[in-house]
């Protein structure tokens, strides 16, 4: 319902108005009249409202001066003009004003049912686009943060591994940093395993505490997170001046032991906190490696065994990462991930390297299995990795096989693509009342952030917020059936902890506010609005 003032300094037309028009089926609901255009100034500095009909000439305050002030302080409200046939060059005047429609006095039922109607399919069309602009926008900031997590993901994970490479993502991700000073370090977040499991944890609000937490910005650091596991989280500090390492160091401890507390007297989680690495520039973390496998290891046959629990998180990263890649049919990436995985573990025992690329590829198979895909075997040349005596010959044979295999990828993308939008959907629909989020679909169908936010406008032709919110208010609708459930109850349950945003978004969905829409069901007069939307 749109919100519709009435202001006329002659009462019995105000009663009349009010008496003789159905405003509720045009889709109006009349929230206040005036007999004087002043008071309803007033009120409308005050109170939000939709429309208002208002005769032009009054003692005080005219519907012009209404209309003339909603214009220059740029109101979005609708203004209808009433007058006789001797003020129309008054009616003339406030088209200047943006006022579009007016009725002639005597007015008849059928005019202000034509003209309110028309008026209501421009507020429709109005709020469509309005939804659509702040979609695009939500979806243009929610895709930027991404943009550049993934950038520093790939940086520390070895998918970007030159200069120019660097150059090129600093200035797609609009960072307005320098590659050349800025310097970053990682940290590791430890949470208590046994309390992450407790019946009475809750895992989304812990997650969104850290998130919100992390990725914030203090003291001209920004803060990233990189791995999001089960009790352990990495961390990326970016300092944005130019700042001494030790000083970033030193900030950004001081900045996680806050959140440690937080933690600690929000959830009674305890949480610590290492320091694993700084670089002074992004060009040296981008051609960092860290070996994961000194020589002293190389009597170990399994290089998972050899390696400490932060290098095993890091390298299941990695591995993670090289699928999402191959996944997104990204050969510069896939193969700059696999090159630096080659890297880190050349000095192990040539048996564990055998065994861990040899697993590292059926992985690979099966993830793509999953998704649809059914390679051949014949792609996959296990034996002839296992006869390859040297790290030099095992880089070459992972670089053939990537290369197949990624010219398959090419050939099944639409097929597997369809399967990857459906799998996501699923997901979706079975963890809508959760706090679910862009990132944590994506890597529930093996895909980037940005590859999959792309692809999931492409094969369903809306966004993933806009998919998630038609679902969730299509479950609000439903719930609304049920008188005994109060409003923030299936605020909660169709996945919005903040009830005041659920009201809000649900009219501008619907065009009724929960509490109408379910009045509407009571008076039988309810449109099929689960099928509109």
């Amino acid at each position: 319902m749109y919100r519709l003032i009435i202001v006329d300094d002659e009462e019995t037309i105000c009663e009349g108005l009010c008496k003789i028009v159905n405003w509720k089926s045009f889709g109006y609901e009349v929230v206040q009249v005036f007999n004087d255009g002043k008071s309803a100034l007033e009120y409308i500095k005050r109170v939000p409202v939709d429309v208002i009909l208002t005769d032009i000439k009054m003692t005080f305050v005219s519907g012009l001066e209404l209309a003339k002030y909603i214009n220059s302080n740029k109101l979005d409200i609708k203004v209808v003009i009433m007058s006789g046939y001797r003020e129309f060059e008054l009616a003339r005047e406030a088209l200047i004003y943006n006022v579009k429609y007016y009725l002639l006095k005597p007015t008849n039922l059928e005019e202000i049912r034509d003209v309110f109607l028309k008026l209501k399919t421009e507020l429709d069309d109005e709020g469509q686009r309005r939804q659509m602009l702040k979609s695009n926008q939500e979806e243009y900031r929610e895709l930027l943060k991404l943009y550049r997590e993934q950038f520093f993901t790939d940086l520390i994970m070895g998918g970007i591994r030159t200069k120019e490479a660097v150059d090129e993502r600093i200035k797609a991700i609009k960072l307005n940093i320098s590659p050349q000073t800025t310097k970053i370090c990682l940290l590791n977040l430890y949470f208590e395993h046994k309390k992450l499991h407790k019946d009475n944890y809750d895992k989304y609000a812990f997650d969104a505490t850290l998130d919100n937490y992390i990725n914030s910005k203090s003291e001209n650091i920004k803060y990233f997170t990189l791995l999001n596991t089960d009790g352990n989280t990495q961390v990326l500090a970016v300092s944005l001046t130019d700042v001494e390492i030790c000083k970033l160091e030193e900030k950004s401890l001081a900045y996680m032991h806050i959140l440690a507390d937080k933690i600690k007297s929000i959830f009674g989680i305890t949480m610590k906190i290492t320091l694993e690495n700084t670089f002074p520039n992004l060009y040296e973390a981008a051609a960092y490696y860290k070996p994961l496998v000194s020589s002293a290891d190389k009597v170990n046959s399994k290089i998972e065994d050899m390696i400490s629990r932060d290098d095993l998180l890091y390298l299941t990263k990695q591995k993670r990462l090289f699928l999402t890649y191959v996944n997104s049919n990204d050969s510069e990436m896939s193969r700059n991930l696999f090159d630096n995985i080659i890297d880190e573990i050349k000095y192990a025992d040539i048996n564990a390297v055998h065994n861990f690329i040899v697993d590292l590829f059926a992985g690979l198979k099966s993830r793509l299995g999953m998704l649809g895909m059914v390679l051949n075997t014949s792609l996959f040349r296990y034996e002839e990795i296992i006869n390859a005596n040297n790290i030099n010959k095992i880089r070459r044979l992972g670089h053939s096989m990537l290369d197949d295999i990624l010219k398959e990828v090419v050939k099944y993308k639409n097929a597997m693509d369809n399967s990857v939008i459906q799998k996501a959907k699923e997901y979706i629909n079975c963890n809508y009342d959760k706090n679910i989020s862009l990132g944590e679909v994506a890597k529930y169908v093996f895909l980037s952030p940005i590859y999959f936010s792309h692809l999931f406008k492409q094969k369903s032709g809306e966004t993933f917020i806009d998919y998630l919110t038609k679902i969730r208010i299509k479950k609000a609708m439903e719930l609304l059936h049920n008188p005994e459930l109060k409003i923030y109850e299936i605020s909660e349950k169709a996945g919005y902890k903040n009830t005041k945003y659920f009201y809000r978004l649900f009219k501008e969905y619907t065009g009724l506010t929960p509490v109408e829409y379910r009045e509407s069901i009571t008076e039988g007069r309810l449109k099929n609005w689960e099928e509109e939307i």
